[in-house]
């Protein structure tokens, strides 16, 4: 219900845009578990568990090869047809987490002609720049 309602709210895009960045920027690795599921790997509990949540919202981490990170985006259309889109993002440019800096960016082509910055970090850095 959560997804469905995200699409009819004007704050529906700025929240959009919350989940990919925890669905791309980060360094976890996934595996195709025996049952089929996917199986996350990640350096610390917290973001093994932000790339669940994400995942849980309707933007899953499907695969990492070598630069390039594969997420699936669920429909948030009320349309059973509707299957969502997969996206292929090109990783640029890693500036890694540490607990000095403790923010993580990440520079992205998103298909041939997006590209961003994402950057998430602890809210005590993120909200005084």
């Amino acid at each position: 219900e959560l997804r469905k309602m995200r699409s009819r709210i004007p704050e529906g895009r700025p929240i959009e845009s919350f989940l990919e960045v925890l669905a791309v920027a980060h360094t976890v690795m996934v595996n195709t578990g025996e049952n089929g599921q996917l199986d996350y790997e990640a350096e610390s509990p917290d973001e093994h568990a932000l790339v669940k949540a994400a995942r849980d919202l309707g933007w899953r981490f499907a695969s990492r090869k070598g630069s390039t990170l594969t997420c699936n985006q669920e429909s948030n259309s009320e349309a059973q047809e509707s299957k969502g889109s997969e996206y292929a993002y090109t990783i640029l440019a890693t500036n890694a987490f540490t607990s000095s800096r403790k923010r993580m960016s990440m520079v992205v082509r998103k298909g041939d002609k997006e590209y961003f910055l994402f950057v998430k970090g602890a809210d005590n850095v993120m909200l005084e720049r």
